[in-house]
């Protein structure tokens, strides 16, 4: 029988790289969300395989996708980010056992009486009311995910 590899697909930006305002494809000048990261490092050592993906590398900014991808490179390896490998926008999808992702609203399909579509609905509502795509802290504070961030968020929120 063959080892279960565990594999976590990791939103870069929102995530990893917290921003309030969108300075551009090529910014990389904050540190990492030190939950998250703590997070990844939690998932490496116990075997997950972690894959990095990100709009901007979905090639349709200005700025050449290789640029791009070796600025998200060159950001992860200066921070210590453990990852395996970077999701290219024409794999569409990728496998996984989880994704992490501050816009996502999950859907239990697999789970009898966890959340009706009505109640799915009403969340995708409260989040998008007043939705400013550059900004994630909003985002991230509408869907309840501040807790042990929150004062990093507040720096950010600071910075900005």
């Amino acid at each position: 029988m063959s080892e279960i590899i565990n594999i976590a697909c990791v939103d870069l930006d929102g995530v990893l790289y917290v921003y309030k305002k969108h300075s551009g494809v090529t910014d990389f000048s904050r540190s990492p969300n030190p939950e998250a990261l703590k997070l990844l490092i939690m998932l490496k050592n116990e075997g997950w395989k972690i894959t990095i993906y990100s709009s901007r590398l979905n090639g349709t900014w200005d700025t050449p996708y290789e640029e791009i991808r070796l600025k998200v490179i060159d950001w992860l390896e200066k921070h210590s980010v453990p990852y395996d490998d970077i999701a290219r926008p024409e794999e569409g999808k990728r496998f996984a056992t989880v994704y992490i992702d501050d816009r996502s609203v999950w859907f239990p399909t697999n789970k009898i009486n966890e959340g009706t579509a009505e109640e799915i609905y009403d969340k995708i509502k409260e989040v998008s009311s007043g939705y400013d795509p550059h900004d994630t802290t909003l985002v991230m504070k509408k869907m309840g995910m501040i807790s042990k961030t929150s004062e990093f968020l507040t720096k950010v929120d600071n910075d900005d």
